[in-house]
Order: structure tokens, then sequence, then C-alpha cells
């Protein structure tokens, strides 16, 4: 006799696609995270999940972002902020976690 719960048969099976924009830049974390989940939020209509600034290695997760993004932006996307003190801003191409 097989048992599921009721949860598992309303709850549709989805993956998540998440995408990590990172730059470069000392010093400049708040901006770069101020910049970066408002870029997460409007441009790829995601959730800010985390972030970090690892000797200068900035980065934000930002999670739930459509898959109509990910196919417009295979590759990632490069950004070009003005009036930022952080460097090569790039939202990299969308993966999944298992």
């Amino acid at each position: 006799m097989v048992k599921l719960s009721l949860l598992a048969l309303i709850t549709p099976v989805m993956a998540a696609n998440w995408v990590t924009i990172s730059a470069k830049g000392d010093g400049s974390f708040e901006q770069f995270k101020t910049w970066a989940q408002r870029t997460c939020q409007n441009d790829q209509k995601g959730q800010v999940y985390s972030s970090s600034d690892i000797y200068g290695d900035l980065s934000v997760n930002c999670a739930n972002v459509p898959q109509s993004w990910c196919d417009s932006y295979k590759g990632g996307k490069n950004y070009h902020p003005s009036g930022v003190s952080f460097t090569s801003p790039k939202a990299g191409a969308c993966y999944q976690l298992s």
C-alpha cells in the first residue's frame, strides 16, 4: 500500500531559477547591495535571497527569476550603471539548485 501526503498531491514540483549578481569593489558593498536588490526586483523580477562581500568580490543571489528572463539572457547580462563605486556588474546565467 502506498501512502502519499495530501500536500504532495496539491503542491506542484517547480524548480526555482536563481541568478547571482556580482561586481568588484572595496568599500562599496552597501551601494552595490542597494543597486543589486533593485536590479533583482525590477529587472529580473526575482526576490533577493542573500548577499556577500568577500575581499571585494560582491554578490547578491536573486531567487525565483522568471524563465522568460533566463531565456532572454542565456549567458547572463552585463550592466553599466553610472555614478557607482563598484565595477563590472553582471548577472550570471540562470541556474537551479537541486
